[in-house]
C-alpha cells in the first residue's frame, strides 16, 4: 500500500506526537507498505525500510518548534501543504494519514484527487 503521512511537527524528537508517528512508521515499514512522511525541518533523522522522510525547507537548527500556534508553524504548514500536494499529484497514494491540522489538507486532496484519508487526532 502507498501511504502519505502528514505530520505537522518536528520529527523525530522524543515527545508526544512525534513518538506516535515514529511507532506508526515502524509498523507500516514492517508491514511492507511504501510510506512517504511529510514533516517540519527540525528533528533527528530516522531510517526505516520503505519509508522516505520529506522535510519542508526553512530550518532553524538551534530552535525547535514548540507545540501550539505560532507564525513559524503557520509558515511551515503552508510549505507542508505545497510539498504534500506535489507528492499527492505525482505518487498515486492509496491513502493519506493526516495528523492534527493537516486533516484539512487531506480533505482537499480527497476532493481534488480522490485519495481517501485517515484523521489522527
Amino acid at each position: 500500500m502507498k501511504i502519505l503521512v502528514l505530520a505537522p511537527h518536528a520529527f523525530y524528537i522524543d515527545r508526544g506526537t512525534p513518538i506516535d508517528v515514529d511507532l506508526l512508521l515502524r509498523a507500516l515499514s514492517l508491514r511492507g507498505d511504501e510510506v512517504d512522511v511529510a514533516v517540519y525541518p527540525e528533528g533527528e533523522d530516522r531510517s526505516y525500510p520503505n519509508v522516505t522522510v520529506h522535510r519542508v525547507g526553512g530550518r532553524e537548527p538551534d530552535q525547535l518548534i514548540r507545540p501550539g500556534f505560532s507564525l513559524r508553524k503557520l509558515f511551515y504548514d503552508l510549505r507542508l501543504f505545497f510539498m504534500a500536494w506535489k507528492l499527492v499529484r505525482s505518487r498515486g497514494y492509496d491513502v493519506v494519514h493526516a495528523g492534527e491540522e493537516t486533516v484539512f489538507m487531506a480533505m482537499l486532496f480527497r476532493l481534488l484527487h480522490g485519495v481517501p484519508y485517515v484523521y489522527d487526532m
